[in-house]
């Protein structure tokens, strides 16, 4: 059927597809009936072990705290650095990258290393990711 809407572009048609997985990492997206495999509790990003440490439901690799941009569980000068370091000096894009959009722009640029320099020495708005 070659019209058919193909979520996961792996050549069989959504309503065919006995394991829509659009991230790729072998667990099904919530809402296609047709799935036969296991449901995916962050189908945005591929997280193969779906560990869920609180056991809400999301998988730990879809909640992150806004500005933690590297994964340390506070907001700190380190996240200036990390961004900076991927915006400017090859380093890894954080994760997830909406981590780092802390002005909500739909990028990760400069204006968000400012926000956070803002938040946290002068007394700005707190991190507020998409």
């Amino acid at each position: 059927n070659n019209d058919q809407a193909d979520a996961d572009g792996d050549g069989d048609g959504d309503s065919c597809d006995d394991c829509t997985d659009t991230d790729g990492d072998g667990y099904g997206n919530p809402g296609y009936p047709a799935n036969t495999c296991a449901e995916d509790n962050c189908p945005s990003v591929p997280n193969p072990d779906q560990i869920d440490s609180d056991f809400d439901g999301t998988g730990d690799a879809c909640e992150f705290m806004c500005g933690d941009v590297n994964g340390s569980g506070t907001i700190n000068i380190l996240d200036v650095t990390s961004i900076i370091n991927y915006l400017y000096k090859g380093g890894p894009e954080p994760v997830p990258p909406q981590s780092a959009d802390v002005n909500k722009s739909g990028s990760i640029n400069i204006l968000d290393v400012t926000h956070i320099i803002n938040y946290l020495y002068k007394g700005g708005p707190p991190p507020d990711c998409p």
